[in-house]
This record gives structure tokens, sequence and C-alpha cells, in this order.
């Protein structure tokens, strides 16, 4: 890799961290924020987002000491990430069933948490005991080695990969019939208030796409990467797979601020009202007025309000 490419690495970093600063932000100063469980998944998501690119700031291959602690970090936090974005569509798809209540679905999200963190842990730990944490190729940031546990690292990336787009995509499916099923009731939200998918809600988790394709993205770069480095020692470097990877692997916490902040009105209300440190109370108000004259917006976002 570059030097000037490697400048990339630490910048978009940067970027990353502050957009999800900016989610993290908005979510503690507004309690009316916190009543969305969807905004509570992607606020943790973001911390993840944050740590990971934390550890992508500075490289570290000439010392061994910080070596091995940046390949540790990179290992647990880039674990973190793509688990908990499977967690998420799977979280969103069994929302939509009819028949489930939000007190299962949030006791489902403590033991997916929980599994997602204590996995993270387990490999993390296997990784510090028994890998041989290097120098990547090419760079100076470390990793884990080839032939230990980067190829496994990798298989569990991607199954999570998987995951979150095929719960996605099964979500979008539940979506289309329920908007198929109002039709034939008249026009008449189909659900109820104790269980089922809201109209309220859907654009929220529609929204939420970006959630596997930003991890998708994020990472296809860097295990196309890796696996020249699986079938080949010491392949020559690509100038322009070295760029993608360097621009879109830390860029998920990017993603997340520009679709949950910039493209959601509500979010920029209350963006807006962090810089003029503005109240909750006095942003409602300003925001129920707004949406008196847009019932567009009085539907989206009328579950902020209960």
């Amino acid at each position: 890799m570059s030097t000037s490419i490697q400048y990339v690495v630490p910048i978009v970093a940067l970027v990353s961290v502050l957009g999800c600063l900016l989610i993290v932000a908005i979510y503690l100063r507004y309690p009316s924020y916190r009543n969305n469980f969807y905004r509570k998944l992607v606020f943790v998501l973001s911390i993840y987002d944050i740590l990971y690119s934390i550890t992508l700031f500075w490289a570290h291959g000439s010392n061994k000491q910080l070596c091995v602690f940046q390949s540790v970090s990179i290992t647990f936090t880039g674990l973190l990430q793509p688990n908990f974005s499977a967690i998420i569509s799977l979280l969103i798809w069994y929302n939509s069933l009819a028949s489930k209540t939000e007190k299962k679905l949030k006791l489902y999200y403590k033991v997916l948490h929980l599994i997602c963190i204590v996995v993270a842990v387990i490999f993390t730990v296997l990784v510090f005991c028994f890998d041989k944490m290097t120098e990547s190729p090419n760079t100076n940031w470390c990793f884990l080695s080839k032939g230990g546990w980067l190829e496994t690292y990798y298989i569990i990336l991607w199954i999570d990969v998987v995951i979150s787009i095929a719960f996605y995509i099964k979500f979008a499916i539940n979506v289309s019939q329920i908007q198929k099923r109002t039709k034939e009731n008249n026009g008449e939200l189909w659900g109820s208030h104790s269980g089922g998918i809201y109209y309220q809600e859907m654009k929220m988790q529609l929204r939420m796409v970006v959630i596997p394709l930003s991890l998708l993205l994020s990472n296809i770069f860097a295990s196309i990467k890796r696996t020249r480095e699986f079938a080949t020692d010491n392949p020559k470097p690509i100038f322009w797979l070295d760029l993608m990877q360097a621009i879109t692997n830390p860029s998920q916490g990017l993603f997340d601020c520009i679709v949950f902040i910039f493209f959601d009105k509500y979010s920029r209300n209350k963006l807006k009202g962090l810089f003029k440190c503005k109240g909750d109370s006095e942003l409602d108000i300003i925001t129920l007025n707004e949406h008196k004259s847009n019932r567009i917006g009085l539907l989206d976002h009328s579950e902020d309000y209960d």
C-alpha cells in the first residue's frame, strides 16, 4: 500500500467517528429520540463503528507490543460490527411477523446481543493465545497472520453479511405483503399496537437497508484483497484495490450517519436543536407544528410522541 493511500485510512476513519458521534450525541441528549427501539439499535451500532474506526487511526507495524494490541482490537471490534449488523436485520424481520410482541422482541435483542459479544470475545481470546499477529502485507497495519485465524475471521464476517442481507430481504417481502393486505382492507393499517409492524415505523425500518448494504460495501474490497493473499504468496499490490479498501473499510459509521441523520427529517431537527442548545420539549413543539401541515411527516414520526 502506497504512503498516500495509508493516509486515506485514518482520514476516512476519523470522518466515520465524527458521523457516529453525531448519532450518539442526539441519542443521549434527547429522551424522545430514545423512545424508538430502532434508533437504539443504530446507537449501539454507532458505538461499535466508533471503536472499530479508532483502531485504524494509526499503524503499529514497527512496535511489537502495539502491533499485538492493534491486531487484537481490530479483531474484536471488527467482529462486533458485522455480528450486530446481522442481529439488526434479524430483529427487523422478526418484528415484521404479526404475531410477535414488543416484549419478545426486546428479550431476543438482549439474548442475541449477548451472543454477539461472547462470540467476539471468545474469538479474540483464541487469536491472542494462538495466532502470530503480524504486519499485514504491503501495509503498516497489524492484523491476523495468513494460515492462522485470518481465514476463520473472514468466514465469520461473511456469514454475518449473508445473514444480514438475507433477513432484510425477508423483511422487505413481509412489508410488501403488509401493504397488499392494507389495500385489501381499504387502507386500514394492518397490525396492532401490541404486535406486528406499524406503518409509523416502516419508513425507519426500510431506511435500515443501509446497514446490510454498508456492511457488504465496507468488506467486499478487503475480502477480495485477502483472497488474493490466501491464493498467492506476496501478491503484487493493485493500486485501485488498495484505494477502495482504504476508503470503504472504515466507512460504515459514515454511511449510518448520512442515512439516519441527514436523510431523516426528525433526526435533522434534533441535530439543529443540538447545535442551538434547544431542549426536547421545545423541539417537539416545533416538529409537531411542522407535522400538522405535513401528514406524511406525522405518519413517519408519530411514534416518537406516544
